[in-house]
């Protein structure tokens, strides 16, 4: 019963992939699909791994430990810049804490 559902759940996933793939192709002209990564930190969802062609990577990651162990690899990319500041909603001036962990800084 186990492996059935995990059949059914694997046939479903690529077919709403195999859709969603055409319908990024289908895009008018010459549209830029963009993902922006704020606190980049690790690499990205897998969620977006099947899109890395089609994607433009914009990572945001203000803790140079972060950014020096970044595991995406920018040759899956559109194009691939990572960014070393951190986004708020106004500029002011902040204070940035950084932890043990480089991860969980904020």
């Amino acid at each position: 019963m186990k492996a059935i559902i995990k059949f059914i759940v694997q046939s479903v996933r690529n077919y709403f992939l195999s859709y969603s793939i055409q319908a990024i192709k289908s895009l008018p002209g010459n549209s830029e699909i963009y993902l922006l990564d704020i606190g980049a930190a690790g690499e990205v969802e897998p969620r977006w791994r099947p899109f890395t062609q089609f994607l433009n990577y914009i990572g945001f990651e203000p803790d140079e430990r972060s950014r020096n162990a970044i595991k995406n690899n920018d040759k899956k990319f559109k194009t691939y810049y990572i960014l070393p500041y951190a986004l708020a909603y106004e500029k002011k001036t902040v204070h940035f804490n950084l932890c043990r962990k480089p991860e969980v800084s904020s």
